[in-house]
């Protein structure tokens, strides 16, 4: 019965530290698999004497080995592994179409601005952030600021479009 016991415990211990290096590196996998392992060594020590003690840590060093050798080299981890890759790069056409807009251009709200939102200038969509309060979607908006790719933007009050238009 100690021997299965041993046995148990060692295999434990070697998927914990595999699981530590491989799927949760937190600490806890790697602290619970050594805990274990040295677990199975003091049952066989007091159940076997001080050699079956040292085979056990020298089989469960050598086992932990061999499943970290047969798993970096057969490809076992590829499954779990990301696949995609970003395509995406900076878009210089964007920064260009920025570069168009001035400070003082009007335009309408596409969605909410909450922080950030979309903005119709001369037909065409920016992302924009509202300075100070939100804006509702549909709202006026003003250029206030540009800052590289950023346009910050405030709601049109029903007071200063009065005094634009007159």
């Amino acid at each position: 019965m100690e021997t299965f016991i041993i046995i148990f415990l060692m295999l434990s211990a070697v998927a914990f530290l595999i699981g530590e290096l491989f799927l949760l590196p937190s600490g806890k996998l790697g602290l619970l698999g050594a805990f274990l392992a040295l677990l199975s060594a003091v049952i066989a020590f007091f159940s076997f004497g001080l050699t079956a003690s040292v085979a056990v840590l020298g089989a469960g060093v050598a086992l932990g080995l061999g499943a970290l050798f047969y798993g970096l080299k057969a490809k076992t981890w590829e499954r779990l592994s990301l696949k995609q890759t970003l395509q995406g790069k900076f878009n210089d056409e964007h920064l260009l179409s920025v570069s168009l807009l001035n400070v003082g251009e009007k335009g309408k709200a596409q969605s909410a601005l909450r922080p950030m939102g979309n903005a119709i200038f001369h037909q065409q969509v920016y992302e924009v952030s509202p300075l100070g309060e939100w804006v509702d979607a549909g709202s006026e908006v003003e250029i206030v600021r540009i800052e590289k790719t950023k346009i910050f933007v405030k709601k049109v009050d029903k007071k200063d479009k009065i005094i634009f238009e007159k």
